[in-house]
């Protein structure tokens, strides 16, 4: 994207110096273009940033959970095998 805006910038230079009726208005187009193009990346990558900590949050908050599981039936384990040996 920024070689098609570089190359519309040195055209739109292009025809403002030699004197083309539009070529000001062009040149103000592109530039605002290129900016509004920073500004879409900007809000793009904040984004995926977004994303990507609620996704390790999400991973965090399942490995919590299995942890608890694991402590869970670990306990019950034990006290199954408590019964057991009482029994005999």
């Amino acid at each position: 994207m920024d070689g098609i805006l570089a190359a519309a910038v040195k055209a739109a230079e292009g025809a403002l110096k030699f004197g083309h009726p539009t070529g000001y208005a062009w040149l103000q187009t592109v530039r605002d273009m290129k900016r509004l193009t920073g500004l879409m990346m900007h809000w793009r990558l904040q984004l995926y940033l977004q994303v990507t900590v609620l996704l390790l949050l999400l991973l965090l908050l399942l490995l919590l959970l299995l942890l608890l599981l694991a402590a869970v039936f670990s306990d019950c384990t034990n006290e199954l095998q408590l019964h057991l040996l009482l029994e005999h």
